[in-house]
């Protein structure tokens, strides 16, 4: 009984239309990554406080929210997580706590459903924590559709490149010396490049390999955080789209935890601790020790390079109406909006360049190998 319940109120209570069907590949690429995350996904996660909550908008008690939720999910793994969660209820714990002991969720989440549970508005919280990571989710899909086809495109033509200079050089090679004339300077430019191609090929695909495992193992260091996000945040183009998504995360987090009566210094140390980009929460810690000191919001952002002049100006202006969460609202809306329209502008402008750009290592290599033949033709003549 439980598992029809849970897809049946899906289907009543959710208002998103039907999506369109894509292709395996698109969607292949679309799908998010879980195997080395044990544990809550993004997905799994907006998945478990949507039905939390439309279970509790149906008038059906915590317990049994948690019974059939639990039913509904297949893996074990997570069975275990949701089930761990109803036992400590059981004993008496408040839903925060039980989150908070799984350490599946971040303080951003546990804080936050602590706050609905002190302020009567848990629906309210849960409602928005779906919400924020149905955004979150539709915005990371949104930017791997937006490159998945010029880096389909680099790697097709990569091994398109690898095999004319490890197998069709080399043949074109052996048939030249059999000629015994000298080569013009762009073929045998060629040929030398093509001798050292296969060694350095693999030289440069193992420590690419290399810094991708220590990226992969250092990613959560302080230090490499720092560098790498600041160094980011300087690629043009790249640098700019980066920080509209996670500024439409700080507003996102900064519109749930305000629009839940949250003080506005906890509101600015709980999303610094949610926004995992090392140049925006140092902004904020200057933004906390600005508040302590008594500066209105506005000011203590004007001294960030990283926060914009229109947003410095709306804060201003919805300090002055009392109307912070609203405004944090509508410019995640518009953060969202650019970052969608700036990653298809961007797509749209790699896909010709990577094209022309490996068109001319092709033609290169074509032309160098048919020089000698003109020349030859050309003798006879």
């Amino acid at each position: 009984m439980h598992n029809m319940i849970l897809p049946f109120m899906r289907n009543i209570l959710s208002k998103n239309k039907p999506e369109t069907m894509k292709s395996s590949l698109t969607a292949l690429l679309n799908k998010e990554i879980t195997f080395l995350t044990p544990g809550f996904s993004s997905r799994r996660k907006q998945e478990l406080f949507a039905d939390l909550f439309m279970l509790l908008e149906s008038g059906i008690d915590i317990s049994s929210c948690f019974e059939i939720i639990e039913s509904a999910f297949q893996k074990k793994a997570l069975k275990d997580i949701v089930s761990a969660i109803h036992s400590d209820l059981l004993r008496g714990s408040s839903l925060a706590d039980a989150f908070e002991k799984t350490k599946k969720f971040n303080e951003y989440e546990c804080q936050g459903i602590r706050i609905g549970e002190e302020t009567g508005r848990l629906n309210d919280v849960l409602r928005e924590l779906s919400v924020y990571y149905k955004d979150r989710i539709e915005l990371q899909r949104k930017i791997t559709g937006a490159l998945s086809y010029p880096a389909i495109i680099v790697l097709v033509a990569s091994l398109v490149v690898y095999f004319m200079l490890s197998f069709i050089v080399p043949m074109f090679e052996d048939v030249f010396r059999r000629f015994g004339k000298e080569l013009p300077p762009l073929t045998q430019m060629v040929i030398r490049i093509s001798h050292g191609f296969g060694n350095s090929f693999v030289f440069v695909v193992g420590i690419i390999l290399a810094l991708s495992l220590f990226g992969w193992y250092s990613r959560k260091q302080e230090w490499f955080r720092k560098y790498t996000s600041y160094t980011l945040l300087r690629v043009p183009l790249l640098g700019n789209i980066l920080r509209k998504v996670y500024m439409a995360r700080l507003c996102l987090g900064m519109e749930l935890l305000l629009g839940s009566y949250v003080p506005l210094l906890r509101a600015v140390q709980l999303s610094r601790r949610m926004v995992q980009f090392r140049p925006i929460q140092d902004a904020l810690q200057q933004i906390e020790e600005g508040i302590l000191k008594g500066r209105p919001l506005h000011q203590t952002m004007q001294q960030c390079k990283i926060f914009d002049r229109r947003m410095i100006a709306m804060i201003r202006v919805a300090e002055e109406t009392n109307r912070l969460n609203q405004v944090f609202a509508r410019m995640k809306d518009q953060y969202t909006d650019e970052v969608s329209h700036q990653t298809t502008i961007l797509s749209s402008l790699l896909e010709p360049v990577i094209i022309i750009i490996i068109g001319l290592f092709v033609a290169v290599i074509l032309m160098s190998m048919y020089l000698p033949m003109f020349q030859m033709n050309s003798a006879t003549f």
